[in-house]
């Protein structure tokens, strides 16, 4: 006969009962929330299209050439695949890196047509629907993915898609104002797109940032995880070149910037090669493998569609390499702000947008660039701080579930065997 509980491990069952009923009523929350979230954007989203008259380029507006497209469909492969597939090093949280990137990136294009539409006397494309409106859609949602890969594991799915909307609303404010108004230069978003992604994000991982989070065990990968990532970063690194190619001028600026951001990603890769093993006791580090290889192409942003020469594309790429391997091997922000950035953003999208803004001072015009880095960073973090504020008031994910797929996503029976 079996023994009949004690009274304590009685105890125990209705604690651990409780908390596993206030987690699902909590998703279930969630569920809804997202949910209705998602339908009223789909429905504001065709309200918008119908009423305002949103329709299909003009003739003349209709870049549909070969080159233009392959680039088009290298950029959706980027933000898609790309970025999904760089965020799965968390060896329980593929499912989301991967679903969510989607699910999301696909809000945000819809809402960057939109919001292309209400700016559209301030910007040279908008209120209609050609490759080029795609692509700055594209743009857009890369700046929201690298904000996401700070905070990754520690939301829920609704307050992810509000901070897709928030920022979305920001990105476009941001990009008028630097474009527009301080008619400052940005071939390929090293500021508009990898910093201000990079320290929004930040600024929203700071509020979300606890020490629950910052030691969880699942805060981790394991080897096929990072396979996986690396598949990831080797796509983006291929197709890398397209996405700086693809919003510069056709002729020289295009040429500029595909071969000086192939040129500087060889660099990059050779400033990972050169300082990670001087770094680990001789031995490579896989997430700088995973990451800092990319750097060149987002300090090539500014200045990629400029005539830098060779030995300068090299030189930048080599020296964002160096940076970001360093910066991934010794600056932590968890022991020196208490702020978890999953990704590392600081490390491939902060630092190196950083130094392509820095190389803007030198080669343009210094004041319309280091007003546009001022203000874009600005409306960065206080945008990032008060999208935060808002996303606490919706379902949260608790400490015990994160960066856990099961919170959110049916797994198969082998998930909970992962180690």
């Amino acid at each position: 006969a079996s023994a009949e509980p004690d009274g304590s491990s009685f105890a125990q069952v209705q604690a651990l009962t409780r908390v596993a009923g206030k987690a699902t009523s909590a998703m279930a929350s969630d569920s809804d929330v997202f949910t209705g979230i998602l339908l009223l954007c789909q429905v504001a989203f065709l309200a918008y299209f119908k009423m305002s008259g949103f329709s299909y380029a003009t003739e003349d507006k209709i870049d549909f050439s070969p080159t233009f497209y392959v680039m088009f469909i290298d950029v959706s492969i980027m933000i898609f695949f790309g970025f999904g597939f760089l965020m799965t090093f968390l060896r329980r949280y593929g499912y989301s890196a991967v679903g969510l990137c989607v699910m999301t990136s696909c809000v945000v294009i819809q809402f960057s047509l939109v919001m292309q539409g209400i700016l559209k006397e301030q910007l040279d494309e908008g209120g209609h629907l050609n490759l080029f409106t795609l692509v700055n859609g594209l743009f857009c949602a890369g700046a929201v993915m690298i904000s996401m890969g700070a905070s990754l594991g520690k939301l829920s799915a609704s307050q992810l898609i509000v901070m897709a909307l928030c920022e979305t609303v920001c990105y476009w404010v941001a990009f008028v104002v630097y474009m527009g108004k301080i008619g400052a230069h940005d071939a390929a978003g090293g500021i508009t797109l990898h910093a201000f992604g990079a320290y929004f994000g930040l600024a929203v991982a700071y509020v979300f940032s606890n020490r629950a989070t910052l030691s969880h065990k699942d805060n981790a990968s394991i080897y096929s995880s990072d396979l996986f990532s690396l598949a990831g970063s080797l796509f983006l690194w291929i197709l890398w070149p397209s996405f700086c190619g693809a919003v510069a001028e056709p002729g020289a600026p295009m040429f500029y910037a595909v071969t000086n951001t192939f040129i500087g990603l060889l660099g990059s890769t050779m400033g990972f090669a050169v300082v990670s093993r001087l770094l680990h006791g001789g031995k490579f580090n896989i997430v700088e493998m995973q990451n800092a290889t990319l750097a060149a192409g987002v300090a090539m942003g500014v200045p990629a569609d400029l005539d830098i020469g060779p030995s300068g594309a090299m030189g930048l790429g080599l020296l964002a390499g160096i940076i970001s391997t360093i910066g991934y091997a010794r600056l932590d922000l968890s022991e020196m702000l208490g702020l978890g950035d999953s990704c590392g953003v600081n490390n491939l999208h902060g630092m190196p947008g950083l130094l392509s803004g820095f190389v803007g001072l030198l080669v343009l015009d210094t004041y319309k660039q280091g007003m546009g880095m001022i203000c874009t960073l600005s409306i960065a973090v206080v945008g990032g701080l008060s999208t935060a504020a808002v996303m606490k008031l919706f379902p949260g994910v608790k400490d015990s579930e994160a960066f856990n797929d099961s919170a959110m996503w049916e797994v198969p029976d082998d998930y909970a065997k992962l180690q």
